[in-house]
């Protein structure tokens, strides 16, 4: 036993190694969401603002997530000093938690070490887990809470009164990362009717239910304030978001194709192009044993097709296309596949296909430049790199002499990745802040201090993205211009950057 367990730590621990590489090589995408979960963060960790009710997306206000997953990046930010990376390398260690999650889910169903250590294997190394779990974002931790609730499913099946705790607890967390995983509600009340466990005495209904309502405490203090706008909007998916109008086919053709893709890239991400062909193949395996099996069997597997297909019960409402849509299922992913490599015939090609598709995830990870599109094409600018080469550009060409900085970045008028790069980054390591020049900013985006009209140099910053209107740029220089003669202009990673000297007063 002792021996197995230093096997796992091993793994774990090189599967941490990987992780590192992955954000060493591919660089840490950190967008506009990711900075603003990032300042919540540090209204926590640093102001003792204790954060009841989490941010609105963008382009729908009505939605609010939770925030447990501020919480749980405190102690990635205050270990990493505010620096994106460490949070992003603690998120990801809620990836390699899960891969344990996942073993003891297999061991559960299938009683079947070596299936068991293949789904661990799978997942840890999964190109797809390294790439999500290396997101600052609150979604980063719903994987985790996911296996966590079908792990309760399954107990529940096995007649163990705490699955009850377990899952609800693990529901309340999930729809805390984002709001919408409110999905696995019916999920689980369909679990309920299909597999019809005994129900639980008074004691555990009791229980479970005030854990499930203090897990989305906040969530609920949130809805109730806004009127229950959330739930709303989520409910009238085809009149709030565009992809709610596509016919019921099309969403369905769609929802297939992708879990087809994201098992093939689970499998062999170089050649997602494979994925229909080996997603079906995969799939007929679970169909071709779920047929042949006896009525027992036939539950644990129909248990793994349940996992996967579990976010289907969103296209009567509607088909969301995002990264995030499918987070909950990258675990099914590795455990169906492993089920599928587990019933080869010739038991002698278990370990080099296991081997090869390892090799070919790890592989993915060492590559130096993105080979996947997991996340929506992202603009250069959203990278963690090019926001710290601007600010070391704002410094250097300053020469110790102060200045100033106004921007005009996603979303217009709100200074995020300055407000939070400045203090943790600049700071740090040049030993001073710049002043702010632009609009006036509310907190917490009010870190750095408003201009004193003191400041020698001005640097008009502006994101290059097509997503920011040609006439917010056009108006940011008539302004700049107004008080400001251009020295200089750079480009530098999607940002162009402006060199001015300001007009004496």
């Amino acid at each position: 036993m002792k021996k197995i367990f230093y096997i796992f730590f091993l793994i774990l621990v090189f599967g941490f190694v990987v992780r590192v590489i992955n954000i060493n090589n591919h660089g840490l995408v950190f967008g506009y969401d990711e900075v603003e979960d990032l300042i919540h963060v540090r209204r926590i960790a640093q102001n003792n603002d204790l954060v009841v009710i989490g941010k609105a997306i963008y382009g729908n206000p009505d939605i609010r997530h939770g925030v447990l997953s501020y919480y749980l990046m405190v102690p990635g930010f205050l270990l990493s000093h505010q620096n994106p990376v460490g949070v992003a390398l603690w998120n990801g260690l809620f990836s390699l938690f899960t891969g344990v999650v996942l073993f003891f889910i297999s061991r559960s169903i299938f009683k079947n070490f070596r299936l068991s250590l293949i789904v661990f294997l799978l997942y840890i190394f999964s190109f797809l887990v390294i790439e999500y779990s290396a997101w600052v974002s609150h979604p980063t931790f719903a994987p985790f809470f996911v296996s966590l609730f079908f792990l309760g499913l399954w107990k529940i099946f096995e007649g163990k009164s705490w699955g009850y705790v377990l899952s609800l607890a693990s529901l309340g967390f999930a729809i805390q990362s984002n709001l919408l995983f409110i999905y696995l509600i019916p999920v689980f009340l369909i679990f309920l009717l299909i597999y019809k466990p005994g129900l639980p005495n008074l004691k555990t209904i009791i229980f479970s239910g005030i854990v499930f309502i203090v897990s989305l405490s906040t969530i609920i203090y949130t809805e109730i304030k806004f009127n229950f706008s959330g739930v709303k909007t989520i409910l009238n998916f085809s009149g709030s978001f565009d992809e709610g109008k596509i016919p019921f086919y099309e969403k369905l053709k769609m929802f297939s194709l992708k879990i087809f893709e994201l098992l093939s890239y689970n499998v062999i991400p170089q050649k997602n192009y494979f994925g229909i062909a080996i997603g079906i193949s995969i799939v007929l395996v679970l169909l071709f044993y779920f047929l042949k099996s006896k009525q027992d069997d036939r539950k644990r597997i129909f248990f793994l097709l349940f996992f996967l297909f579990s976010p289907s019960v969103t296209l009567f409402l509607g088909y969301h296309d995002k990264p995030w849509t499918f987070l909950g299922i990258l675990p099914a992913l590795s455990l169906l596949t492993a089920f599928a490599i587990d019933k080869l015939k010739y038991k002698l090609l278990i370990i080099p296909i296991v081997a090869l598709i390892l090799f070919l995830n790890i592989k993915t990870v060492s590559i130096k430049e993105k080979k996947s599109n997991l996340f929506t094409t992202m603009p250069q600018s959203s990278f963690l790199s090019s926001q710290l080469n601007v600010i070391d550009y704002t410094y250097n060409a300053s020469s110790g002499k102060s200045f100033s900085i106004d921007a005009v970045t996603y979303p217009l008028y709100v200074n995020t990745y300055w407000s939070y790069h400045y203090p943790w980054y600049g700071l740090k390591k040049y030993g001073y802040l710049p002043t702010w020049s632009g609009s006036n900013q509310l907190y917490p985006h009010n870190s750095l201090k408003e201009a004193s009209g003191k400041e020698e140099f001005l640097y008009l910053i502006i994101d290059n993205t097509p997503d920011i209107p040609s006439w917010a740029k056009s108006e940011a220089i008539r302004t700049s211009n107004l008080k400001s003669r251009l020295l200089e202009e750079k480009e530098l990673g999607g940002f162009i950057v402006q060199k001015r000297k300001l007009f004496l007063k």
